[in-house]
């Protein structure tokens, strides 16, 4: 199946793991450092990981679920202050006051496509810019504020085609690495999630990419079998979660 480019403006992460008191486009699948740990505590190696296998209906059940509640409780915010959250954004990438880390042949645009979300509880924003080029969409970066705008956080996800079937998913928090991972969407004939790829094949999401977003955002093994929303607010922001509900009901009306 080849890829073409998903139109989208926000994606999870992408973002995920988001500091505690700021959740948003995802989870980060490690808890997070003790109170008042050191810099050398607080770094942990990033993950490696090659995952042989299917999207089951549990795992994007869970995509839909926290999709849902990323948009339970952010809104699109068009107002002068997110317009300046967003050049101010714009600037620290262009600058390096924001770390990125795109792979050869990524790039951010001059002009980023870039949306800003805004908490309904507490003000908090978070502003994400979409990676083009050899970052398979929804590679980007999220960069949390709160409510008096101040930079809390950023969180980048940056998705690679390997293959028809292959992918490698890889998240920075903050700057660091907290995970690597190889992917490999390989579903059983005749099976559901065959039907259920075969589905978002055709509207240009790769059985891979649904994967790796489960790989980076679900929680960790045991916690309700990966069934569970976030257990933090916000949730993880799908660009495609319609495609994924329309493909989920087609692949239960024909199994």
């Amino acid at each position: 199946m080849r890829l073409a480019a998903l139109v989208t403006t926000l994606a999870a992460v992408t973002a995920t793991g988001l500091p505690a008191a700021h959740p948003a486009a995802a989870e980060d699948p490690r808890p997070p450092a003790p109170a008042g740990a050191s810099p050398q505590t607080r770094h942990r190696p990033p993950e490696h990981s090659a995952a042989r296998t299917a999207v089951l209906p549990r795992t994007v059940r869970w995509l839909l679920d926290s999709d849902g509640s990323f948009r339970e409780r952010y809104r699109k915010d068009g107002s002068p202050a997110a317009r300046r959250i967003a050049a101010r954004t714009r600037a620290a990438l262009e600058t390096g006051g924001i770390a990125t880390h795109l792979p050869r042949g990524a790039h951010v645009p001059e002009l980023p496509p870039m949306t800003v979300w805004r908490a309904r509880d507490d003000g908090a924003r978070v502003a994400r810019v979409a990676y083009t080029g050899t970052a398979v969409p929804p590679s980007g970066i999220a960069v949390h504020y709160d409510a008096a705008h101040r930079l809390t956080g950023t969180v980048e996800h940056v998705f690679e085609e390997r293959g028809e079937t292959q992918g490698r998913v890889a998240v920075w928090r903050d700057g660091r690495q907290v995970l690597d991972a190889f992917v490999e969407h390989t579903p059983e004939p005749s099976s559901w999630s065959e039907r259920f790829t075969d589905c978002t094949g055709d509207r240009d999401v790769p059985g891979w990419v649904v994967q790796a977003l489960v790989t980076s955002g679900a929680p960790a093994p045991g916690k309700a079998g990966g069934t569970a929303p976030p257990e933090q607010p916000g949730g993880l922001r799908i660009p495609f979660a319609d495609t994924l509900l329309l493909c989920s009901r087609q692949a239960d009306r024909n199994g």
